[in-house]
């Protein structure tokens, strides 16, 4: 059937209807490329009338120029050799309307008539498609942005890290030429703390912007709602100073508000003659919200770790002032007491045995306590870590291993006191696991730093298969690694050993009111004035030959000059000497422990020995040398306490000799 001819006459009343009732526009050519057809879709959507278009160059009417010598070359084309293959296709073109915008079009092509050869188009309007399908593309693209986002958020990323984020997913999503994000600070001040790339120079981070004037951050900080301004000439302010140096020409400011606070702002900025467009402030929502988030819960989880540090810290002060009070109190009047006994003891007469074996059982049984004590105190918080550190408190550890424990300690800058304390418990618990539980014949302990952190690597080849699970030792250390910002990692497979991996920061924050003494230091073991009543008061000089004479321990007295006074049997045997009398009246510093492990020499003033006689303090050590009578050097652990002699203070030691 012949739709129409030459000059739109229609044949037919059907298909005149059918022209008009299309929704698609219906646009007949002849073999000139002459319109012959223009139904009233075509009218509408390219803005010509009928008779308008009727007898028009096709190309002339609705094609752009740059496509019309195309256009005229495929029908010219087509004419020649009556080639079919674009039929029966839908084809995506460009139009162009009666004022000249161009529009993406649908076209489908037929042949309606062979002789006159007539071609039939029916065209579709596609920009509303196109802008669904735009906007249904850059939601999906702001969705993907926000997920990205998010996810690095709950991965606990550090907050300089997901607001560079969002800075870059805003900037890319919401096509302008920068992203800033300013925080608002107490004195009336915005801080940048983020900006995606930018067009111009980046301004600092850390560049701080006063809040006064006529500007869009400005205007968030003083009113709490999002800001425009696409006119800068008038612009007032820090902000605004910095904004014409860059050339913003637009600026859309919108804020991040934090659990009902206002946290600072989010800036989207063009130097583009054309505004940002209308809907930026609408769009941008979504990142200050998620930002907002992130923020929140950045906060909330590091207010959580700060808690759960102050309780390590709590709880590892209460560990100390129970050890010190353990040793400079109990300990010392235990000791006292056991001085009583004996001296009690060398006093009953030789034909009352039963009271003798009464007092020396009780001397035996206070000896036990004794050890109790020490070894009670030495698990709360040992001293020598607080004293000298990891490496003499890891082979003080090692020695009483029951089985072998190869150390390698290479730390060169001293941990904080938490991450010291940490690692030392988690190296006991090991030790104490593999001894009890996995059979193992060796075990390694490295330590290592590399930049802020320190490693601590912990391997068995025992049986394998721990679990850091309830009822494990390992649990609540692990809650004290990770509370202090450490990792934690744990690999027992079943028969192939324990491996054991700890990362922390090598120098923790300060929790303040808990940690150390009033001016920062560490607190140690004998800090603070000699509690022991027992020594408090003058003692005669029999008494006190006696308690060294009598004490199972190696003991030796210092008068207040530094010179030895007393020594019993056992400190002979250990320094090698046969007779008091070689010893005594010498300079104890200047005979016994005047070189270091090395050889080299150990200078009076760093002795620990000898600061009970000056500060009043006792000082215990558990990794050190004394020198014996043929010079060799002897590994020995000691204690040294003041105590008041008729001429003044001196200084009573107790040492046993250790395995190296």
């Amino acid at each position: 059937m012949t739709l129409g001819t030459p000059h739109g006459v229609a044949r037919g009343a059907g298909s005149r209807a059918y022209l008009d009732a299309a929704l698609d526009c219906v646009i007949m050519a002849d073999a000139s490329g002459r319109v012959v057809e223009f139904n009233p879709a075509a009218e509408r959507t390219f803005g010509y009338t009928r008779d308008e278009a009727l007898g028009q160059s096709l190309a002339e009417l609705i094609v752009p120029p740059p496509l019309r010598e195309l256009h005229s070359k495929a029908l010219a084309r087509f004419v020649e050799t009556r080639e079919e293959r674009l039929f029966g296709r839908r084809l995506e073109l460009t139009g162009m309307r009666a004022d000249g915008t161009e529009f993406p079009v649908e076209l489908a092509l037929s042949q309606v008539s062979d002789e006159p050869l007539l071609l039939c188009g029916s065209v579709r309007d596609l920009t509303d498609a196109k802008r669904a399908e735009g906007d249904l593309r850059r939601l999906a693209n702001e969705q993907a942005a926000l997920r990205r986002v998010a996810t690095l958020a709950a991965r606990e990323s550090s907050p300089v890290e997901v607001f560079e984020a969002v800075a870059e997913e805003a900037a890319r999503v919401l096509e302008v030429d920068a992203i800033g994000m300013l925080r608002f600070e107490p004195n009336e001040t915005a801080t940048l703390v983020a900006q995606s790339e930018t067009p111009w120079e980046p301004v600092p981070l850390g560049t701080c912007f006063t809040l006064e004037g006529e500007n869009v951050v400005a205007s968030v900080h003083r009113t709490g709602r999002a800001a425009r301004m696409d006119d800068w000439e008038n612009a007032t302010g820090s902000v605004a100073a910095m904004a014409n140096v860059l050339g913003v020409r637009s600026a859309v400011a919108s804020p991040v508000v934090v659990e009902g606070r206002p946290w600072g702002t989010m800036v989207a900025a063009t130097n583009q003659t054309t505004p940002l467009p209308a809907d930026t402030e609408s769009r941008i929502v979504e990142f200050t919200e998620l930002l907002a988030t992130a923020i929140s819960n950045a906060e909330s989880r590091d207010a959580l770790i700060a808690s759960r540090a102050r309780i390590v810290a709590a709880g590892d002060e209460a560990r100390r002032r129970i050890e010190r009070n353990l040793h400079d109190g109990i300990q010392q009047r235990l000791v006292a007491l056991g001085l009583d006994v004996q001296t009690l003891r060398d006093s009953v007469s030789a034909d009352q045995q039963d009271a003798q074996s009464g007092l020396e059982r009780i001397r035996h049984e206070l000896k036990a306590v004794l050890e109790d004590v020490r070894e009670l105190s030495h698990g709360l918080h040992p001293a020598l870590l607080s004293q000298g550190g990891l490496g003499p408190a890891l082979r003080a550890l090692a020695r009483r291993s029951p089985i072998p424990v190869n150390l390698d300690v290479s730390v060169g800058e001293r941990p904080s006191e938490s991450t010291e304390t940490a690692i030392y418990y988690v190296i006991s618990e090991a030790l104490t696991n593999a001894a009890k539980h996995a059979r193992a014949s060796e075990i390694s302990v490295a330590l290592t730093t590399s930049g802020s952190e320190i490693r601590t690597i912990i391997e068995d080849d025992g049986s394998g298969g721990a679990e850091a699970s309830a009822g494990s030792g390992l649990v609540g250390l692990i809650d004290r690694i990770e509370a202090l910002g450490g990792r934690f990692a744990l690999d027992s497979p079943p028969g192939q050993g324990t491996r054991i991996s700890i990362e922390m920061p090598l120098t923790a924050e300060p929790i303040a009111g808990v940690e150390g003494g009033p001016d920062g230091t560490r607190s140690t073991p004998g800090d603070g004035p000699p509690p022991s009543a027992e020594f408090s008061q003058p003692v005669d000089v029999g008494t006190l030959h006696a308690a060294v004479v009598a004490s199972a321990d190696a003991l030796y007295i210092v008068d207040p000059r530094g010179r030895i006074r007393f020594l019993n049997r056992a400190a002979l045997r250990i320094l090698g000497y046969e007779d008091e009398r070689q010893l005594l009246g010498r300079v104890s510093h200047d005979t016994i422990h005047y070189l270091r492990p090395d050889g080299t020499p150990f200078p009076a003033a760093e002795c620990p020995l000898l600061r009970p006689r000056l500060s009043g303090e006792t000082v215990r050590v558990d990794d050190d040398w004394f020198v014996r009578q043929d010079g060799s050097l002897v590994a020995v652990a000691y204690s040294s306490a003041p105590v008041a002699l008729a001429d003044g203070r001196g200084v009573v030691v107790s040492f046993r000799q250790r395995r190296p």
